[in-house]
């Protein structure tokens, strides 16, 4: 029984072994893309040997290896699956398969850009939820097609006209006059960048009126962003995660900062935001590095979270127009100092406003001279350790 079972084991060993020296004799890498012959004449894209793919990547419709030319006619299982950085694949039109979860979990992904005439069949988890944030384009003969096709319609949007960059800007056209920002996906973005109010293409200028929500987040070579006045809403997470942004001009069309959008730039010092915002969202200031922080003066709620793990908020000053402050607004700010409340009859307060690591009893409250005993009796607020009249 151990002798049949140790021959077994070696005989094992030994398809395995072949197997591999099999697989490997039938796989090659070219320009980035690893490919496996399927056939004397025919290859597919494979998971890449030399590790993830990443950026933008460009699948030829024929590749030539060692003399022989290939075409490129699929795209195997989970050959781009799991490639976090990823951002862009265009498919050629010799491509008749996508196989399975092919292209799964890749949550940088912004645009493919699809060739074949006719949209491939393909199940659901070839892009997995990729499509839910993706832009798809196609051929303008085939747009139709597309937009009704299984799996394919889940893009986020369907188009046949390809993005533009000037001076460094990547923009998408949104309508006849207009253009929004979206990312670089060859270049990225880096340093100190200036969104302009208009960009001219191809003889028409357009507005640039807003800015996508995937353009800047989670980029750290980002230090400085001068906003154009045709940008009225900062998107959800827009700045998100940009570790190595330090300053932020934004002009007064701005109307709306979206939640989460500068969360977790711990190295933001200073943002200008004009008295024309009227709505803050969600956390948006939340893991910043501001120190300081005035509202404009139209804003009325001090939302959810919004300067949680503001580890370096020292001081900040609440506008008499605030009417509501929800729940974790400053916690976890340990160097606070100092608040200076503008408001005459104290609000009541979640109890949570300024847990965790946020030190009320070292805290300075200003307060209005009138309201001053108020505050001294109000919940929350009389948690400070000097409360005084402004």
């Amino acid at each position: 029984m151990i002798k049949n079972s140790f021959l077994k084991f070696i005989f094992m060993n030994i398809n395995t072994a072949s197997s591999k020296r099999h697989v490997k004799s039938n796989s090659f890498y070219i320009e980035g893309i690893t490919y496996q012959k399927t056939s004397s004449s025919a290859v597919k894209v494979i998971a890449n040997k030399k590790g993830a793919y990443a950026g933008a990547i460009a699948i030829p419709s024929t590749v030539t290896y060692k003399g022989t030319n290939y075409i490129v006619n699929k795209i195997g299982a989970f050959a781009f699956a799991n490639n976090y950085n990823l951002n862009s694949v265009t498919i050629p039109n010799s491509v008749c398969a996508i196989e399975e979860k092919a292209f799964a979990n890749n949550y940088s992904l912004v645009q493919v850009v699809s060739n074949t005439t006719t949209p491939l069949a393909i199940n659901k988890t070839v892009f997995g939820y990729a499509t839910e944030n993706c832009k798809l384009i196609v051929p303008t003969a085939n747009l139709a097609a597309y937009k009704t096709a299984h799996i394919w319609k889940t893009f986020s949007s369907i188009t046949d006209t390809f993005p533009f960059t000037v001076a460094g800007i990547t923009y998408e056209i949104t309508s006849e006059t207009t253009v929004k920002v979206i990312l670089n996906i060859t270049n990225g973005y880096s340093g100190t960048v200036t969104i302009p109010a208009t960009v001219a293409y191809n003889n028409v200028s357009y507005r640039v009126t807003e800015i996508s929500d995937r353009a800047f987040s989670y980029n750290e070579k980002l230090t400085s962003i001068l906003i154009g006045s045709n940008i009225t809403t900062l998107v959800s997470s827009v700045f998100d995660s940009c570790s190595n942004l330090a300053s932020v001009i934004i002009p007064s069309s701005v109307t709306t900062i979206g939640e989460s959008a500068f969360e977790d730039c711990s190295s933001l010092t200073y943002i200008s935001i004009p008295n024309s915002v009227t709505a803050i969202g969600e956390s948006a200031f939340a893991g910043s590095g501001l120190t300081y922080f005035r509202f404009p003066k139209a804003i009325t709620t001090i939302k959810y979270a919004l300067f949680y793990r503001c580890e370096d908020l020292i001081f900040f000053t609440i506008p008499s127009s605030i009417t509501h402050i929800e729940d974790f607004s400053f916690a976890q700010c340990p160097k606070l100092k100092t608040i200076i409340c503008h408001i005459k009859t104290p609000l009541t307060l979640p109890t949570n406003v300024f847990c965790g690591e946020t030190n009320t009893a070292s805290c300075v409250l200003e307060v209005p001279e009138h309201s001053l005993e108020v505050y001294k009796t109000s919940d929350v607020w009389n948690t400070f350790g000097s409360i005084i009249a402004s």
